[in-house]
């Protein structure tokens, strides 16, 4: 039977090291979805470059994505571990360029959720690069200096558990997201 829901997009951004981390977002989104979305009338409708940038040319390959993706998204999710990523023509990693633009979206006033979470348990000893670990930890550090607040998870159970405390939060707060609607309306039709 169908039903009237929100349609709420979540943007997932990340290195690729965390890819498994990554897929058990968009399965937790969807659990979430099945579970949640018709009694709390809303829908979290996931949004990855992986699904959503085709091939293309641009100034960089950061370009393509950020073009492709743009800024139609109601709430930007980060995950980081051990790989900060790599760098683009604007920033030290994609991932540092789609944050900053998000930040830029909500200092100016849209009603964006920004939500980090990064990983604590141990790395690979072949997969640990310490140049990567200290830009990942001063980006941390920026986050915090900058006034927000992310979590640490050390396994899917810590991470199953802080995601559903941002879904549950986000359907709780939904209607600030019907706010900035008409406002993405006018910057599209300009």
């Amino acid at each position: 039977m169908s039903f009237k829901a929100q349609i709420i997009t979540i943007f997932v951004s990340s290195p690729s090291d965390v890819s498994g981390d990554r897929q058990l977002v968009l399965d937790e989104l969807n659990a979430w979805n099945q579970r949640n979305g018709k009694a709390r009338g809303c829908y979290l409708s996931p949004l990855t470059w992986e699904d959503l940038v085709a091939p293309d040319f641009g100034d960089s390959a950061q370009d393509v994505i950020n073009v492709e993706v743009g800024d139609d998204y109601d709430v930007f999710l980060g995950l980081m571990w051990g790989r900060f990523g790599t760098p683009t023509n604007k920033a030290e990693s994609g991932t540092q360029e789609e944050f900053e633009r998000a930040l830029a979206r909500k200092t100016s006033g849209d009603a964006l959720r920004i939500s980090f979470l990064f990983k604590k348990a141990d790395l690979p000893f072949d997969k640990t690069d310490p140049e990567q670990l200290l830009k990942v930890k001063q980006f941390k550090d920026m986050i915090a200096g900058e006034g927000g607040f992310y979590v640490e998870y050390s396994d899917d159970r810590e991470l199953v558990s802080g995601l559903t405390t941002i879904f549950d939060k986000i359907a709780n707060e939904k209607e600030r997201y019907v706010e900035r609607a008409p406002e993405t309306a006018k910057k599209k039709s300009e």
